[in-house]
């Protein structure tokens, strides 16, 4: 399911992208734990913190919830997350103003 990441930009990004891609295409569904820190370190060919941080991305998506001593779990998203997922998958976060306005047109 799950690639090292072969991106030369924030690598947390690339893994945050690839897990709402997963989710996007119905490969995790609300409720499905992901794998250990561990095992997603050995996955993605980098470190926990990489793996920390972009679980800490999720959560703020409202996309994960962790379960301190039992894992990640991907929540149930309703329609009002969309706008923040297809901000995450477009990383409209890191445009500038101008560019906001050039994709508005």
């Amino acid at each position: 399911m799950f690639e090292p990441v072969k991106f030369y930009g924030n690598l947390s990004e690339g893994i945050e992208n690839q897990i709402m891609q997963a989710i996007n295409n119905g490969e995790l569904k609300p409720g499905d734990k992901l794998p250990p820190e561990r095992e997603m370190c050995t996955m993605f060919s980098v470190s926990r913190t990489v793996i920390r941080d972009a679980l800490k991305m999720l959560v703020g998506l409202g996309v994960v919830t962790i379960r301190h001593g039992m894992g990640a779990y991907i929540n149930e998203v309703d329609g009002t997350e969309d706008v923040s997922r297809l901000a995450s998958l477009l990383q409209i976060s890191r445009g500038t103003v101008e560019e906001l306005f050039q994709v508005r047109e």
